[in-house]
């Protein structure tokens, strides 16, 4: 029978916890690392309701990238966000994995991932990114407007934010999730675009100086593609249990007034 501690060997194998920042924290965050285990949900976020949906679901284990605890808790209470999924999950008896950052530098990981998505070639790694970034080349050179098009619905983005460059689209840089600092790092390369999320207005001032597209597609549409890989890494590993991607969508809302 398949134990929470298997699924966290397994998943340390595939992206050790060694190579997580110092800042982070994962790992098993709660639960029983003796805990049988015969269905895993895995998801981008351990919100409220993606605990209730692994309880629908009959899930023992939820495999998570971004991590539910962070910071040290001094109290464990149902009158604040985190405090209330922990005390769900142990009522619950569901345990809780979570690979962050050690996901994201990983090889066939969070960027590797959302490099493939985007149909680039020659993927390698952007030199001076702490081996985060990942670059590719496009099938064919593409407009601005068309790599921004062809982005958002790949990675169905409800909203996205971007720069324009007087220059095709051939050599791109990608990074799931926060990745801004790196932008230069991806231009100093050659890079034609650099996709990402959460760039902050000074980045893209930056990019416009840079001459480089950079293209803000959202936390969660840049690293969702990494759930797929995990659930296919677990399915493939582990023939005694069922795996399930949680369908659950964060209520983060966009709206565009006058389109691209």
């Amino acid at each position: 029978m398949t134990k929470v501690k298997d699924i966290l060997n397994i998943l340390n194998e595939f992206a050790p916890a060694d190579n997580a920042e110092g800042w982070d924290n994962v790992g098993l965050l709660v639960g029983d690392e003796e805990k049988k285990v015969k269905k895993v949900l895995v998801a981008l976020d351990i919100t409220l309701e993606t605990v209730l949906e692994a309880k629908d679901e009959g899930a023992d284990l939820i495999v998570a990238h971004h991590p539910l605890i962070y910071k040290p808790m001094y109290n464990i209470r149902e009158n604040n966000r985190c405090g209330k999924i922990v005390r769900e999950l142990i009522k619950s008896d569901i345990s809780a994995i979570c690979m962050h950052t050690n996901l994201d530098v990983a090889e066939g990981g969070v960027n590797d991932e959302l490099a493939s998505v985007l149909s680039l070639r020659h993927i390698g790694i952007v030199p001076k990114t702490a081996g985060l970034l990942r670059y590719g080349y496009l099938p064919e050179p593409m407009s601005v407007k068309e790599f921004v098009y062809f982005v958002s619905n790949i990675l169905s983005c409800p909203v996205v934010r971007y720069n324009d460059t007087d220059k095709d689209i051939s050599l791109v840089a990608v990074g799931g999730g926060a990745c801004g600092d790196y932008m230069e790092s991806a231009a100093e390369f050659g890079c034609d675009a650099f996709v990402s999320a959460d760039l902050k207005y000074n980045v893209m001032l930056d990019a416009s100086y840079l001459n480089i597209c950079a293209l803000d597609a959202g936390h969660f549409c840049t690293e969702r593609p990494v759930c797929r890989v995990l659930a296919e890494k677990l399915c493939l590993s582990f023939e005694g249990i069922k795996v399930k991607e949680s369908t659950h969508i964060p209520n983060i809302k966009g709206f565009i007034r006058n389109g691209i």
